[in-house]
């Protein structure tokens, strides 16, 4: 990782790695696998019994509140198109969705909590290429919008509420000049409830739902609009919370700068996504962005992009450009500090052997924030595939006391406050417990 070997200005403090004493202090670490199960697992392909042969590439887009099940899609050897999968990390169960063949090219987006209902979309040949939502429920396709019209399309499912009750998506509002809407779709009663979401600020143009909490009461998303007077036209992030009849829309990072809003924390309190083209979070009742920072390796003004968030936003998960890397990003997790760290890194740093594969993106995060879930690069085999990562610290929490006996060796502080120590070899937190000491730390007793 890069150091931060000399000296530069952190959090107020002037740091001279030369000058630093130790006493007695708390940090958290993350040296070690959960119950000796691994710290990676790579998904593999998607495996044809048919043919005995396995595909060439698999993605991860969703896991369940508990990150037992992943969701995502892939190709099939033999198969013209691309299918939609689910994978249990308790028994490494790959099955894949090819049941429908008029539903194709299929991907997974979200899962319920059990893993019993799926929800994605499908290219559909048969319907004049169309794209249909789907819901997969065990072992038969429901594609809940025909509910509304038999021939709507194209249209897309985004997300699910951990009972299963909600899905959200966007559908072609044929009615309302052809664009599509964003749509909520209430499953909780005998009959499902189709409802249709509106424009933002009455534009009339395109808008999508992407994420919604775990209670369903919020709901987030974008919209294409164009403002007066500059006519500009671009996309504005929003959010909707239940019973408001109309969206909200949530501060861009600068005037005019196009803004999504991909993921909220299973608690709806922290909304993630992006902004002129740079990860953001906000809080959802304020509305104000906060910008991430980029990882170190990042040409300043580089892309970066937020997808989802653990319970109360603690951790928020997605990707940051990255100079010298194959594909140029990396994938990344934010603590509440804003501050970057590179899956890449952390694994390298806790001694696994990657064998060539670089994690590019993280799309989605267990509630309790211990499972990552997202694609890499298999350097080797030149194909994309995907990943479930187990993060085995919390952040800032469970400290473990070192004595003045422990000497920490060169530090790394880039990503303070996870700090990296040569002397002990692995991370620690060092929360604000410091004190400015000359041009050095102070480590206080705690």
């Amino acid at each position: 990782m890069n150091g931060g070997v000399g000296m530069f200005k952190e959090g107020g403090f002037v740091i001279s790695l030369s000058m630093v004493v130790c006493v007695l202090f708390c940090a958290t670490t993350g040296a070690h696998a959960l119950g000796g199960r691994p710290l990676l697992v790579r998904l593999g392909m998607i495996y044809n019994e048919g043919t005995g042969n396995y595909g060439n590439f698999t993605q991860a887009f969703g896991v369940s509140a508990d990150g037992r099940w992943v969701v995502g899609g892939g190709d099939k050897d033999g198969f013209d198109y691309s299918v939609a999968f689910r994978f249990d990390d308790h028994t490494g169960e790959m099955i894949d969705f090819d049941q429908l063949q008029t539903l194709t090219s299929a991907a997974a987006n979200a899962t319920s909590v059990d893993g019993r209902e799926v929800v994605g979309t499908s290219l559909s040949y048969s319907n004049n290429s169309n794209t249909h939502a789907f819901i997969w429920q065990e072992d038969a396709f429901l594609n809940p919008l025909k509910l509304l019209d038999a021939n709507l399309a194209p249209s897309y499912a985004n997300d699910i509420t951990a009972d299963g009750n909600v899905v959200v998506g966007s559908y072609l509002n044929a009615g309302d000049g052809g664009w599509l809407e964003a749509y909520r779709l209430d499953l909780s009663g005998p009959d499902p409830v189709f409802h249709p979401m509106g424009d933002l600020d009455d534009s009339h143009n395109r808008s999508d739902a992407y994420a919604i909490s775990s209670d369903g009461s919020i709901i987030v998303g974008s919209s294409y609009i164009k403002e007066n007077p500059s006519y500009y036209s671009g996309t504005r992030a929003w959010h909707w919370k239940n019973p408001n009849p109309k969206k909200t829309r949530l501060k861009s990072v600068k005037d005019y700068a196009p803004t999504a809003a991909f993921g909220i924390s299973p608690d709806g309190s922290i909304i993630v996504g992006q902004s002129g083209y740079q990860a953001c979070r906000w809080d959802s009742v304020s509305a104000d962005p906060v910008v991430l920072e980029l990882l170190p390796s990042a040409a300043p003004g580089s892309e970066s992009i937020a997808y989802d968030a653990s319970n109360n936003g603690e951790i928020v998960v997605g990707w940051s450009t990255s100079i010298g890397v194959p594909l140029q990003q990396e994938a990344v997790i934010w603590g509440e500090d804003n501050l970057p760290l590179s899956l890449n890194a952390f694994l390298d740093l806790e001694g696994v052997d990657r064998e060539g594969f670089i994690l590019t993106e993280a799309r989605a995060i267990s509630d309790d924030g211990k499972i990552v879930v997202g694609s890499g690069y298999d350097s080797n085999l030149d194909r994309s595939e995907a990943f479930l990562l187990r993060l085995n610290f919390s952040w800032g929490t469970g400290p473990t006391v070192y004595h003045d006996s422990d000497w920490l060796g060169r530090l790394y502080v880039k990503y303070a406050p996870w700090v990296w120590s040569e002397g002990l070899n692995k991370w620690l937190y060092i929360p604000e417990l410091t004190e400015q000491a000359g041009e050095g730390w102070v480590f206080l007793a705690h």
